[in-house]
């Protein structure tokens, strides 16, 4: 019988050694629940992990399998943050780093230089090709950065064809360096007993009567949200019975500038807007009292509030961004329609929202279950053990 590729890995890993220097700058928000996970489940695996990230650390209260060192101040300066990283590293003595995020673009080259230097190993997931803010895209000398940094690490990770195509056609790397790995599963959010929905909306202050919209995650332009609220105007038209859930933390925009377009179109009894960062504790509620999440982004890579969604089995409506057309089964777990466009997302909403409720739960199911397959854990992890394998044994 001939070995699969994951048996080789892991005949190859079993006699490499496993010392893992996980690091995640942030200490909250989406990367910090990947990372969280991607920890786990390395663990799991028998890879001995160290994960360094930002404190305050949010998942510090769930159980873990691997070693947290919450210790990166945010607002430190550069140089801080690198000396208690550097400490770290002489500390642990890891066989590979894994890096989940940047410090500074434009500074991080002179550290990969010197890990070159000592012949470690460093991967580097790529959540986003370029930064998502267009004035931080366009700064002097940002794209030259982040080209010289997918040079000097060894291996990129990214979480779609979609995205491996966009990032060798753009930064001329070879397709052997970059490695597919689907973005995990965020079912560890789906913890207990949920809340019934008719409590999570009582919760929220949303009629127990209305269909439920949610955009959740943090609030920034490239999220399409002007677009979500134009698609609004024009749903309620026609399903007047319909409320809108915004949820997140504003990241280069003003809150007030939502709102204002909320007022402008009438539109402040169908919404809720919550500018503010969402504590892990409280997710459970906003899902919960939502038939359906919404993501109009105008650009991605890939979502973990999409995730969360499937997590929590909603049926989505997603735009034809990044990679977006890979995750979503259209017309079996949600729909995908043109980005930009409030007419075409204010028509897939409509099409869901008309919906028998037994239709969309089978929808929602749908995305349950791709969640527990094509994006779990297990599997993730496997596939980035197999890849430091391969890596090591250069």
């Amino acid at each position: 019988m001939i070995e699969s590729a994951f048996d080789q890995d892991f005949k190859l890993l079993d006699n490499l050694p496993r010392k893992i220097l996980m690091i995640e700058p942030g200490g909250w928000g989406g990367i910090c629940h990947y990372t969280y996970n991607l920890c786990q489940h390395l663990a799991c695996c028998g890879c001995q992990v160290t994960l360094v990230s930002g404190t305050p650390y949010e998942l510090e209260s769930i159980p873990r399998s691997f070693r947290l060192e919450a210790c990166i101040p945010g607002n430190a300066p550069y140089l801080r943050k690198l000396r208690t990283v550097l400490h770290h590293l002489r500390i642990e003595r890891p066989d590979m780093i894994h890096l989940q995020g940047t410090f500074s673009a434009r500074r991080d080259w002179l550290p990969l230089i010197f890990l070159k230097h000592l012949r470690l190993p460093v991967i580097f997931t790529a959540h986003n090709i370029l930064p998502h803010e267009a004035r931080e895209r366009r700064a002097a000398g940002m794209r030259s950065a982040y080209r010289l940094l997918y040079h000097l690490v060894d291996r990129v990770i990214v979480h779609g064809q979609t995205a491996k195509r966009d990032i060798t056609g753009l930064f001329k790397l070879a397709r052997t360096k970059i490695s597919v790995i689907p973005h995990g599963d965020y079912t560890f959010a789906d913890t207990g007993t949920p809340p019934e929905p008719s409590e999570s909306r009582r919760w929220l202050g949303l009629p127990a009567h209305h269909r439920v919209i949610l955009s959740f995650g943090t609030i920034r332009e490239y999220k399409g949200i002007p677009d979500m609220i134009d698609a609004l105007a024009r749903l309620v038209r026609e399903i007047p019975n319909v409320s809108l859930v915004i949820a997140g933390k504003p990241i280069g925009i003003d809150p007030e500038t939502c709102s204002a377009h909320i007022r402008r179109l009438g539109l402040q009894d169908h919404v809720i807007f919550r500018p503010e960062y969402v504590p892990f504790k409280d997710i459970s509620h906003y899902f919960q009292a939502a038939d359906i999440a919404v993501f109009p982004y105008r650009a991605i890579c890939q979502s973990g509030a999409l995730q969360l969604a499937y997590a929590f089995g909603k049926p989505v409506v997603v735009t034809r961004v990044g990679s977006f057309p890979e995750t979503v089964h259209d017309g079996e777990n949600g729909l995908v329609v043109s980005p930009s466009d409030p007419s075409a997302l204010a028509t897939g909403l409509i099409r869901l929202l008309l919906l028998a409720q037994k239709d969309l739960i089978q929808m929602g199911r749908r995305s349950r279950e791709l969640s527990e397959s094509q994006h779990s854990w297990y599997m993730v992890a496997q596939k980035t053990a197999g890849l430091y394998a391969k890596t090591l044994s250069r």
